[in-house]
C-alpha cells in the first residue's frame, strides 16, 4: 500500500462477523476517479459479502472522493422541450400516477397510456427507482442519506415529500445547498436526530460506502416513525455483469465501495438491525450502463465517467439488459442492483 493514505485491516467480515473468507481479486486500482492505492477484495464464506481488506480509514476516506461524480451540480430544470421528450414525460407521469399514486398534474391520456411502460423493462425499472419505490405521501418527511449534490433530493421534493438531505462529502453538500436544499454534513449517527423523526429514509448507493453498515441501518430504524419505510439501492455481487466481467466490473469501484452485498447478506443485515418486514429484489435498471462501462474498462483498462462508447457497444448493452430481464424471471437475484424495502413495525 502506498504511503499517501492510511488504511486499516478488516479482521472479520464487516457484515456478519465471520472470520472465514477467500480472496476474490488482488491489485485492484481506481480506474475511474484515480484515487491512490491498490486493493484486495475478499469474500466472506458465511454470508457471501465481498469486502475490501485492507480499506481506507474513516479519517482518510475523503481522499477517495476528491474527484467523485457527486460533486456535479444538481438541477431542478426540465430537459429540453422536444416533442419526443414531452411524450415520454407524459407516459412517465401516467405511470407514476397509476402505480405509485403521484397524480398531481396528470392528464387523462397520460393515465391511460402510462401502463404501456410496464412492457419495457428499462424505463419501468428506472421510473420505480426514480421514486425510490415509495408511494405518494404529500407533506410527509423524508431523509435522503447520501444525497450528494441533490439530484434525488430535488426529485422527491418535487413529488411532494418534505425532504432533508445528508452527506459526509463537504463539496457535495455545498453544491446541494446552493440549490436551496436543507442538507446536513456528516454521518447519520453524528446528527442525533430524535426518535421517530421521519416517515421514510432513502439511500441510493450508500450502504456499500460506509464503514459500519449495521450501525447505519440500526440508526435508520431508531429515527423512523412506526410504519415508516427505509429503501436502499446497492450493487449486487451476484449480478450478471459481475459474473461476466469479474475484475473489470464497474460495480467494484475500489476504494469507495468498502463492501458489496448480495441480496441474502443484505436481508440478513437489515433484519439484525431491527426490521422484521423486509422485501428484497434485484432489478435490471442499470444493466445497460453497467455493461457498457465494464466493457470499456475491460477494453481500455482506465476510463473517465464521460468516456464515449460506440453505438454498437450501446446497442449491445441494451440487448444484454433485455437478456438479463428474461433471466431475472427464472433467477431473481441476477439483476445489477439490489432493492431493499424495510418497514418499521407499528
Amino acid at each position: 500500500m502506498i504511503e499517501e493514505i492510511r488504511t486499516e485491516r478488516v479482521q472479520v467480515c464487516p457484515i456478519c462477523g465471520s472470520g472465514g473468507s477467500q480472496v476474490l481479486y488482488t491489485n485492484l486500482t481506481d480506474h475511474i476517479f484515480t484515487a491512490p492505492g491498490e486493493w484486495t477484495l475478499k469474500q466472506c464464506h458465511s454470508c457471501g459479502t465481498a469486502y475490501l481488506d485492507p480499506r481506507l480509514t474513516q479519517e482518510e476516506i475523503g481522499k477517495a472522493y476528491e474527484t467523485y461524480s457527486t460533486h456535479a451540480a444538481a438541477s431542478n430544470q426540465p430537459n429540453s422541450d422536444v416533442l419526443a421528450r414531452r411524450f415520454y414525460e407524459g407516459l412517465r407521469s401516467g405511470y407514476l400516477s397509476r402505480y405509485w399514486g403521484y397524480t398531481r398534474g396528470t392528464k387523462r391520456w397520460q393515465r391511460l397510456l402510462g401502463p404501456l411502460l410496464r412492457f419495457f423493462p428499462r424505463p419501468q425499472s428506472q421510473l420505480d427507482s426514480d421514486v425510490m419505490y415509495l408511494g405518494a405521501s404529500p407533506g410527509r418527511s423524508l431523509l435522503d442519506v447520501g444525497c450528494g449534490s441533490g439530484e434525488l433530493t430535488a426529485r422527491m421534493q418535487n413529488l411532494g415529500w418534505q425532504v432533508e438531505g445528508l452527506d459526509f462529502d463537504a463539496i457535495a453538500v455545498r453544491e446541494a445547498r446552493k440549490h436551496g436544499f436543507e442538507v446536513r454534513l456528516g454521518t447519520l449517527e453524528e446528527q442525533s436526530y430524535p426518535d421517530e423523526s421521519f416517515d421514510a429514509i432513502i439511500m441510493s448507493h450508500v450502504v456499500e460506502h460506509v464503514h459500519d453498515p449495521f450501525a447505519l441501518l440500526a440508526e435508520c430504524n431508531r429515527i423512523l416513525k412506526p410504519g415508516g419505510r427505509m429503501v436502499a439501492l446497492t450493487p449486487n455481487a451476484r449480478s450478471l455483469c459481475h459474473r461476466v466481467f469479474r475484475i473489470h466490473w464497474r460495480g467494484l469501484e475500489p476504494p469507495r465501495h468498502l463492501q458489496i452485498f448480495d441480496p441474502l447478506s443484505l436481508q440478513s443485515l437489515v433484519t439484525r438491525a431491527g426490521f422484521e418486514r423486509v422485501s428484497i429484489r434485484t432489478t435490471v435498471r442499470s444493466t445497460s450502463w453497467m455493461f457498457v462501462r465494464s466493457y470499456l474498462l475491460w477494453r481500455k483498462g482506465h476510463i473517465s465517467e464521460s468516456e464515449p462508447a460506440s453505438l454498437v457497444t450501446k446497442l449491445c448493452g441494451l440487448a444484454v439488459q433485455h437478456l438479463a430481464w428474461f433471466i431475472l424471471q427464472i433467477r431473481p437475484y441476477v439483476g445489477e442492483e439490489v432493492v431493499m424495502v424495510a418497514v418499521k413495525d407499528e
